[in-house]
C-alpha cells in the first residue's frame, strides 16, 4: 500500500524509514514513546490492493504469517486510504487475506484511515456513512476500532491517538496477544528450509549451465516476446534495444533491430500482443491470435529461413502467483506455435524486485507444481529481471540467449516444414453457447482496456499531493464529453457511494445484458462516480455468473494496479508537479467513446433507437 513510509515512522517516530517498496520480506524496527514504553513495529509483505488471495505469490503469503514470530503482536494495524473507493473486491481481498491468519485475528485489527486530508472539510464518520457497505461491514468485523492519519495535522497527535487505540485494544484482550497456532508456525519453518534447499539445489544447476560454453557467437538473432497483458514483454524488450519506454498496448507485432558492436551482433526483437492471464485462450481475439503467429512466420522474418536464430522469451512476473490455471492458458496460447517453440524459449521472471531478500529460485520451490511444470518445459532455462534494468544485465540475458541457440543449432530444422500449417488462415476458436455471453462481456473488457489520459491525471492529482482532484465527491457529477446514447444514464445529481451503489443495483438488475454493457460504457466514460469501474456494473446483473464475475474482477484489479504503479513512477521522475492539470481534452474523449460505440454498433448491440427505446436511467 501507498503512504506506509509515513504510516511506519509515525508511530515508531524514529528515523525515517523506507518501507513502501513491496518486498516478500518484512521489516521489523522499535521505536519509543515519551513516556519510556517501547514500540515494535513488523511490516509484513503487503498484497496488492483488491487482488484475489489466488493471486498472490505462495512466498509472499507464507511470509506474511511467518511475520507473527517476529513478535507477539497485541494488534495487527490495516491501512485503507480514503482517496481510494472501497469496493467489493477489496473489501474480499482483506477478508481473504487477513483470514489467513485465522478468525480470531478480526479481535486484533485496527483499521488506519491514511491520506485525511484528501476529506477536507468532511469528518471520518461522514465519509464512513458514506462510503458504502463494503467499509461499513469491515470496520463491523473490526469491533469499529479505527483511527485517522492526514499529512497536514499533528504528527505526535496521530501517533498518541493510534497508540491509545491498540493500548486500550490490548486491555479489552486481557493483555494476550495474537498467537497463531504452534502447529502451522512450525509447518511453514520446516518448508522454509525445505524451500531453502530446493532452490540451493536449483541455483546450482542453473550456474553449471551458465559456465557452459558451446562455441562461437552468432552474428544474427531474433528475440520475440510472449506473455500475457501486464507481463512485462514490451519493458524487456526496449530494454534489450537501449529505447525509451513507450506505453500503451501492443496491438501488433512491433520488430525492432539494434546493432551490438561490441558482439557484432545484429539483434531483431519482435514484440507480440499480450494473452489474458485469466481468460482461455478462446477469448482471445482473432487479430490478437493472428499477430501472435506472425512470431513464427518465415514471411515476416524472411532473413532468419531457419529456427537457429530465433528465441522465445515467455514473460512471468515475479510477484504474482503461478497457478495450473495460467500453465493451461499458457499452453493453449503457444500451442498454435507448434512444438518446437518450446526447445527455444526461456522464462523471464520480470518484476523481479520484489523478492528482495529472497533469490528467484526461493519463488519458484515455493510456487510450486505448475511453475515447476513450466521450467521443464523450457528445459529449466530462466532469467530473472529487476523493475530497473542495469546494462549489465541486459548483456547477461542476451548471452544466456545466445548460448541456448547455440546449443540448439544441431536441432534445428527448416522453418518452412514447421509454420506452413500456421500461416493458413486462422478458424473461430469453438465456443459453447453458454460462454457466448462472457465472450462479449471480455470483447468489451478488451475495447475499454487502454489507460485514457484522463484516467493518469485523475490519479496523479490524487497521488501529488493526495488532494481533491475534478471529480471529487462534494462536487455535482459533470458530463465528460458528448457521448453518443447519454440518454441511456443521466447523472443528474450528487450521492455518495452508498446512494449511488442502491439506485444503479436498482436500475440495472433487469436489463438485458446488451444495455448493461452500455450503461457501463457510458459511465466508465463519463467517470461520473469514481466508486465504480466498468467491472463492477457489469457483474451486477444477475445474468452474470458468479465465477465470470470473479474473473473479470482479478483482471481488471491488474489494469488498475498497474495504472496506480505507472502514475507514481511518472511523479517519482518529476523534479516539480503544478497542480494546475488540465482537464481531458473534450475533442480526445469524444473520439474514444465514438470508437467504442462504433465498435458496438458493428456487433449489432447499439443503436441510437434502441436506447430511446429501452428507457433512461436516472442516476
Amino acid at each position: 500500500m501507498h503512504g506506509v513510509d509515513s504510516v511506519a515512522n509515525t508511530i515508531v517516530g524514529g528515523p525515517a524509514l523506507e518501507w513502501g517498496k513491496r518486498t516478500a520480506s518484512g521489516v521489523t524496527h522499535k521505536g519509543t514513546m515519551a513516556d519510556g514504553k517501547t514500540v515494535q513495529l513488523v511490516k509484513a509483505p503487503f498484497w496488492l490492493r483488491e487482488y484475489n488471495i489466488l493471486d498472490t505469490p505462495q512466498l509472499g503469503k507464507d511470509e506474511m504469517l511467518l511475520s507473527v514470530g517476529h513478535c507477539r503482536p497485541h494488534a495487527f494495524i490495516l491501512q485503507v486510504e480514503v482517496d481510494l473507493p472501497v469496493t467489493s473486491a477489496f473489501f474480499k481481498s482483506v477478508k481473504q487475506h487477513m483470514g489467513l491468519f485465522g478468525d480470531h485475528v478480526w479481535n486484533h485489527v485496527v483499521v488506519l484511515f491514511t491520506c485525511g486530508d484528501w476529506l477536507q472539510d468532511t469528518t471520518i464518520e461522514q465519509y464512513i456513512a458514506g462510503e458504502g457497505n463494503n467499509l461499513k461491514r469491515l470496520l463491523e468485523m473490526c469491533g469499529g476500532r479505527f483511527c485517522m492519519f492526514d499529512g497536514t495535522g499533528d504528527r505526535e497527535s496521530q501517533r498518541r491517538e493510534l497508540l491509545s487505540i491498540v493500548e486500550k485494544l490490548a486491555q479489552r484482550n486481557d493483555g494476550r496477544h495474537f498467537e497463531m497456532d504452534q502447529n502451522v508456525i512450525q509447518s511453514l519453518r520446516q518448508k522454509k528450509m525445505d524451500v531453502e534447499e530446493k532452490a540451493i539445489r536449483r541455483r546450482e544447476k542453473y550456474r553449471r549451465r551458465q559456465k557452459e560454453d558451446t562455441g562461437e557467437s552468432l552474428s544474427e538473432i531474433t528475440i520475440v516476446l510472449l506473455g500475457w497483458v501486464f507481463s512485462g514483454k514490451t519493458f524487456v524488450g526496449n530494454a534489450i534495444l537501449d529505447i525509451c519506454e513507450v506505453g500503451g498496448r501492443t496491438e501488433c507485432c512491433v520488430r525492432e533491430t539494434r546493432l551490438l558492436k561490441e558482439r557484432q551482433l545484429t539483434l531483431t526483437v519482435m514484440d507480440t500482443p499480450g494473452w489474458w492471464k485469466f481468460f482461455s485462450a478462446n477469448m482471445v481475439p482473432l487479430a490478437v491470435r493472428a499477430e501472435l503467429l506472425r512470431a513464427t512466420s518465415a514471411k515476416d522474418c524472411p532473413q532468419h529461413a531457419d529456427t537457429s536464430s530465433r528465441a522465445f522469451l515467455l514473460m512471468v512476473p515475479a510477484d504474482t502467483s503461478f497457478t495450473s490455471e495460467q500453465l493451461q492458458i499458457i499452453w493453449d496460447n503457444m500451442r498454435p506455435l507448434g512444438e518446437w517453440v518450446w526447445t527455444r524459449t526461456m522464462v523471464v521472471f520480470t518484476r523481479g524486485s520484489w523478492l528482495e531478500g529472497f533469490t528467484i529460485e526461493h519463488h519458484i520451490e515455493s510456487e510450486g507444481q505448475a511453475l515447476a511444470q513450466l521450467l521443464e518445459r523450457c528445459e529449466n532455462r530462466y532469467f530473472v529481471i529487476e523493475n530497473e534494468v542495469e546494462d549489465c544485465r541486459v548483456r547477461e540475458l542476451i548471452g544466456a540467449v545466445e548460448e541456448m541457440l547455440k546449443d540448439k543449432m544441431s536441432e534445428a530444422q527448416p522453418l518452412e516444414s514447421t509454420v506452413k500449417a500456421h500461416e493458413q488462415p486462422i478458424p473461430a476458436a469453438r465456443r459453447c453457447d453458454e460462454d457466448k455471453d462472457l465472450s462479449k462481456m471480455v470483447e468489451v473488457l478488451f475495447k475499454v482496456w487502454d489507460w485514457r489520459s484522463w484516467e493518469i491525471e485523475e490519479i496523479e492529482k490524487r497521488y501529488a499531493k493526495r488532494s481533491w482532484c475534478s471529480s471529487s465527491m462534494n462536487e455535482p457529477i459533470k458530463m465528460r464529453g458528448n457521448a453518443p446514447g447519454s440518454k441511456l444514464v443521466r447523472l443528474k445529481t450528487y450521492h455518495n457511494r452508498e446512494e449511488m451503489e442502491d439506485v444503479l443495483r436498482k436500475q440495472i438488475c433487469e436489463r438485458s445484458l446488451e444495455d448493461v454493457m452500455k450503461i457501463a460504457l457510458q459511465i466508465y466514460f463519463q467517470k461520473g462516480c469514481g466508486a465504480f469501474d466498468i467491472v463492477s456494473i457489469i457483474s451486477d446483473n444477475n445474468k452474470f455468473k458468479p465465477e465470470w464475475k470473479e474473473l473479470f474482477e482479478r483482471e481488471w484489479s491488474r489494469r488498475e494496479i498497474r495504472l496506480m504503479e505507472h502514475v507514481l513512477v511518472r511523479l517519482q521522475g518529476w523534479k516539480e508537479y503544478h497542480s494546475d492539470l488540465s482537464e481531458p481534452d473534450p475533442a480526445t474523449m469524444k473520439i474514444s467513446i465514438d470508437k467504442a460505440i462504433d465498435w458496438l454498433e458493428k456487433q449489432g448491440q447499439y443503436s441510437p433507437q434502441s436506447s430511446k427505446d429501452s428507457g433512461v436511467c436516472d442516476v
